[in-house]
């Protein structure tokens, strides 16, 4: 990249919204100028050692239907996020410590999971229903509740996803076209502490589109780096960090080039479009950024899986990794037919992409026991792997990758 290209981007950064203070140390993902540079990564590259840890299957420990991909691992504790409203508790070595659930309609319980997270100082439970965010403890003891504002406050703003902060508690919402903020920050105490405005940028592209493809389309993107919250709006190029403090930086930038689709306004680009965005969750490690792009045509190889009924299709979307000590982003190829992430080559086991990053620079993944079994019937595993998956029934639970990073 040019220093001509770093310098604009720089002073552009510098002046995003009135939100924000300019960071000296900005990163640039230069997704526009690693289209051509994708390749297989193996985890060894990434990471120190992988271990395969099964959850303890018992009648009170059953993951059946884990909500989300909801799977914390913080403290030395697995906390799994379960669609029926459970929270089940398992030590570091997967050993099941509890499960527990506050669901109802009640003082201190939920009517059902909207979205949920776990402090890393306290190893505290906040679990968001509706428009109420409920602390709980490991033990399942309720301590405190918080009200998001409401509604009309706001214009009508409908709030999403949180994330914890320090005292604080940062919420998304909807991007509609006919608002300003893309969320707010509120204190334990429900009081509006900041809100998160609209880059002008996003603003121009948002309010050109159709408010039905918003709504479901086009949502701000929040996850955590230790103590700072990231927040991206919508396909902007700006990755925002919110501060203990309550500061706003800059911490990444996000290069698209001439394929953003900020710059076909009002058109809504279908999934095989020659453009570039943002897809799903994003996680971050001391060394290492991890976000799936849109690529449509643009992939350098088209990505294959398979879909439910076991036929081909082109997958338009490619994951990716980012070296925050060197700069460079990596788009990561298939390393196998039908598969995506990383390639294990620790074990020789299926390839690994994050549902978590703890906040020791732990990657967690998760994979179902019949799929591991499956997996090592048709490959050459290590005979630890084979080990561990010969001990599974095909009903027990799940197992857990876990990977320290470097």
């Amino acid at each position: 990249m040019n220093r001509i290209f770093v310098c604009l981007l720089l002073v552009v950064a510098s002046c995003t919204n009135s939100n924000t203070t300019q960071n000296s140390s900005l990163n640039i993902l230069d997704v526009a100028g690693s289209l051509n540079s994708g390749r297989v990564v193996n985890l060894s590259e990434i990471a120190d050692t992988v271990e395969y840890i099964p959850l303890e299957t018992t009648n009170e420990s059953l993951v059946d239907n884990i909500f989300n991909d909801k799977i914390f691992f913080e403290r030395g504790l697995f906390y799994v996020i379960l669609r029926s409203g459970d929270i089940t508790l398992f030590d570091h070595e997967g050993i099941f410590i509890r499960r527990f659930s506050r669901l109802g309609r009640g003082p201190g319980e939920y009517s059902k999971i909207s979205d949920a997270d776990v402090d890393h100082m306290t190893g505290n439970i906040f679990i968001e229903n509706m428009s109420t965010i409920s602390e709980y403890t490991i033990f399942g003891d309720f301590l405190s509740s918080m009200q998001f504002p409401n509604e009309e406050e706001f214009d009508g703003l409908v709030f999403l996803y949180f994330k914890k902060l320090s005292d604080y508690f940062v919420v998304t919402s909807r991007m509609y076209n006919d608002l300003k903020y893309s969320g707010i920050v509120i204190d334990t105490a429900s009081n509006l502490a900041k809100k998160l405005y609209y880059p002008k940028e996003e603003i121009r592209y948002v309010t050109s589109l159709p408010r039905k493809f918003l709504s479901a389309n086009i949502k701000p993107k929040l996850f955590k780096y230790k103590d700072k919250v990231r927040i991206i709006n919508g396909n902007n190029k700006y990755i925002l960090s919110v501060n203990n403090d309550l500061t706003i930086d800059t911490a990444y930038v996000i290069n698209y080039g001439k394929y953003s689709p900020n710059s076909k306004p009002g058109k809504i680009l279908p999934v095989d479009s020659p453009y570039l965005w943002r897809r799903f969750d994003v996680f971050e490690s001391d060394n290492y950024l991890f976000m799936t792009f849109h690529l449509g045509t643009l992939a350098k190889k088209p990505t294959v899986l398979l879909n439910a009924f076991g036929n081909e299709y082109v997958y338009h979307h490619s994951p990716s990794m980012f070296n925050k000590a060197t700069g460079e982003l990596i788009l990561l190829s298939q390393p196998e037919d039908y598969k995506l992430g990383f390639e294990e080559d620790f074990h020789d086991g299926p390839p690994v992409w994050p549902l978590y990053i703890s906040t020791d620079n732990y990657m967690i993944s998760v994979i179902n026991t019949l799929d591991l079994k499956r997996y090592v019937d048709s490959n050459n595993v290590s005979r630890e792997l084979e080990s561990i998956a010969s001990s599974l029934k095909e009903d027990s639970n799940p197992v857990i990758v876990r990977a320290k990073l470097k």
